[in-house]
C-alpha cells in the first residue's frame, strides 16, 4: 500500500508538470522548447518544487527544471534504480519517454551535464537498456517523432530521431 501510494502521488505530479495537466507535451509547466533555448544556466532560478507557490513568476524553463529537479530528488531518495524501488512503474515509463525526447539531438542531448541532472541521466540509461524497452524503441511500431516549433507547438511533421521509424516513405 505505501508503494502504491507513492506511485499514485508521483503519477499525479508527473501528469501535472511534465504532461502539463494532460493538455500538452509542451506547455506552461514543462517545456522542452524552453529548455532548448537556455544559453546560460547560471542565470536561471533553481528553487525546489516544494518551496514555490502555484502562482509564481518563474519562466517556463525554470518551471521545467524545477519539475525535473523534483524527480532528481526522488531518485536520490529511492532505494533502487527507479522512482519507487527495484522495478519500473508506470511513472518510470512516463518519465523515461519525456527524458528520451529531451535527450534527442535536436532538443537538449546534453541535458544531464548542462542542467546537472546526473541521477536522471543514469535513470534514462537504465530504462533505455532494459530489453523490452530497447526492443520497442527499435521496433517499427514505435510512434514516430514529430517536429515542434520554438513555442513547443506541434507542426505534425515527422522528424528523425534516435531509433525512430523512418517516415520518409510515409
Amino acid at each position: 500500500p505505501a508503494e502504491e501510494a507513492a506511485v499514485d502521488s508521483l503519477y499525479c505530479f508527473w501528469f501535472a508538470t511534465l504532461r502539463n495537466q494532460g493538455i500538452s507535451h509542451d506547455g506552461p509547466e514543462f517545456s522542452i522548447a524552453s529548455l532548448r533555448e537556455v544559453r546560460d544556466v547560471d542565470t536561471l532560478e533553481r528553487p525546489r518544487y516544494q518551496d514555490v507557490l502555484r502562482v509564481n513568476t518563474l519562466s517556463r524553463a525554470e518551471r521545467s527544471l524545477m519539475a525535473l529537479g523534483f524527480f532528481e530528488e526522488t531518485l536520490a531518495k529511492s532505494k533502487g534504480p527507479f522512482l519507487v524501488g527495484e522495478s519500473p512503474t508506470v511513472v518510470d515509463c512516463g518519465l523515461f519517454y519525456i527524458l528520451y525526447e529531451l535527450a534527442e539531438e535536436d532538443n537538449v542531448p546534453n541535458f544531464v551535464d548542462k542542467f546537472g541532472l546526473t541521477r536522471l541521466g543514469v535513470f534514462l540509461e537504465a530504462m533505455a537498456t532494459r530489453p523490452q524497452i530497447r526492443a520497442y524503441l527499435e521496433s517499427p511500431s514505435r510512434m514516430p517523432r514529430y517536429a515542434r516549433d520554438n513555442s513547443g507547438t506541434s507542426t505534425y511533421l515527422y522528424v528523425a530521431g534516435r531509433l525512430s521509424p523512418d517516415m520518409s516513405l510515409a
